[in-house]
């Protein structure tokens, strides 16, 4: 499955970088990153209107390390490898469309785990204070 199409499955915007080898997956993405932009200032671009941003790029260190998450993609065996990416798809891209389909599921587990929390909290707020007894408040 192309990483487009895994990613729009999902409900992501979808930004592809402007390169010959894509053409065929255009159809799959809401839109094409204008000639000269630097990804990394398009990431911060989406970061900063509060959008999660997945970058899943093979040669830009600098789009990998401002992505909320980072899969790095190397070109080749040798590539130089990137500390800022969370992920390495050592086989390319064909296992890479598995991350973004894997975004519904963690966004479930996410709401999930936040509401025992939140239960706790508002449990801890309407319990009389640790270490004071409802007594010795009295005058």
């Amino acid at each position: 499955m192309p990483v487009p199409a895994a990613a729009r499955f999902t409900g992501a915007y979808v930004v592809l970088t402007d390169d010959k080898r894509i053409y065929d997956l255009l159809v799959l993405t809401n839109q094409l990153l204008d000639p000269g932009e630097r990804l990394a200032d398009r990431v911060c671009a989406l970061r900063d209107q509060s959008e999660g941003v997945l970058v899943i790029y093979g040669t830009d260190a600098e789009a990998l390390a401002a992505a909320d998450i980072a899969v790095a993609v190397p070109d080749a065996p040798d590539a130089e490898a990137f500390w800022s990416a969370d992920l390495v798809c050592a086989d390319g891209l064909e296992d890479a469309w598995r991350i973004p389909r894997a975004v519904p599921a963690a966004r479930i587990v996410s709401v999930r785990s936040v509401q025992p929390a939140l239960a706790g909290s508002v449990v801890e707020r309407c319990s009389p204070s640790s270490g004071r007894s409802a007594a010795s408040s009295t005058p």
